[in-house]
């Protein structure tokens, strides 16, 4: 009767005590959840940096760095986007752009504009509603655990609230691989037994996320991994470990309309790659990092080096590495 009495005048309750809802979990379910503010559109920032270790050290870091306009899919019309980007290679640059007029897609290498689907209407998208992140085909709710709240922060003007937290390697890798595989099939390069082989080898992986404080849209993320392969069991040539960064930023979101020109004088990727186009091309990517033939690895190097700059060159050497 007196505990009773107690826990009466304490608020208490003798049954199970509701369970308490994480401030930060809870931010990161708004911004990245069902009911997240959809992603019409934005300008995007995104960097990729690998630090090697192993041979692939002898040619420095490998980073990418994206820029330009993105519109998301809405109903049943694709995204829209031209983004420029640059990547750096044993120490030479290579420059171009991905566009999608929203009914074509095309590359731009150096000066040269290549038609991704020359003869044929892209495909449609199928009706759907693109929530947050989701609109770009990122779905960090499935990877991202253990988050906790960083406080406030400033980002492109934007009052955000700063989250950070574990990444769940094997779910992020396996992100990352089923967008590979709509940018054109990854049966040579991202394959089960690879991703394992890499979530295997990874010893540490944080994430960052940054959401508007005003309205929890997403406006920039981060993931860190550092890695080791077993002695003389790396599946990628050359890669022993190293430390691999990416980070996306988002301006502008859901503010100017995006409209993407069609470019002039767009000639078909098979003229550059054979028959195989894009596949192609990350299938000779795959061969040359995993040793799928014989010297691939060196052939690879050749091709980066032989280049000397043109990503014309570059994507046209790799793409006859394809098996």
């Amino acid at each position: 009767m007196l505990c009773t009495a107690l826990l009466a005048a304490c608020g208490g309750s003798s049954g199970n005590p509701a369970p308490k809802v994480d401030a930060a979990q809870a931010t990161l379910d708004r911004a990245l959840g069902a009911k997240a503010t959809s992603i019409e559109r934005a300008r995007i920032s995104a960097d990729v940096r690998l630090d090697p270790q192993g041979l692939l050290k002898v040619g420095g870091p490998l980073v990418l760095h994206v820029k330009g306009p993105f519109a998301a899919p809405r109903g049943r019309t694709p995204a829209r986007f031209d983004l420029a980007f640059v990547t750096t290679l044993g120490g030479d640059d290579f420059k171009g752009s991905a566009i999608s007029t929203g009914r074509r897609s095309y590359l731009q290498l150096d000066d040269r504009v290549y038609a991704l689907d020359a003869g044929r209407r892209r495909a449609r998208a199928a009706p759907k509603s693109h929530p947050g992140l989701k609109s770009l085909g990122i779905d960090p709710l499935h990877w991202v655990k253990n988050v906790k709240d960083e406080g406030r922060d400033d980002v492109g003007g934007v009052a955000t609230t700063h989250l950070a937290g574990d990444v769940d390697s094997a779910a992020l890798l396996a992100d990352l691989a089923a967008l590979l595989d709509k940018a054109g099939g990854t049966a040579s390069f991202l394959t089960p037994r690879l991703l394992a082989q890499i979530g295997d080898a990874v010893k540490s992986a944080k994430v960052d996320i940054w959401t508007g404080a005003g309205d929890d849209i997403v406006r920039r993320v981060a993931v860190d991994l550092r890695f080791a392969f077993k002695p003389a069991q790396s599946p990628i040539v050359g890669l022993d470990g190293g430390r691999l960064r990416l980070g996306v930023t988002l301006a502008d979101v859901n503010g100017a309309r995006v409209r993407v020109a069609t470019p002039a004088g767009a000639q078909p990727l098979t003229d550059l790659t054979g028959p195989g186009g894009l596949r192609a091309l990350l299938a000779g990517l795959g061969t040359g990092l995993t040793g799928g033939i014989a010297g691939g690895a060196i052939e690879l190097v050749s091709c980066v080096t032989g280049a000397a700059g043109s990503s014309v060159e570059l994507v046209r050497c790799i793409a006859h590495l394809s098996p």
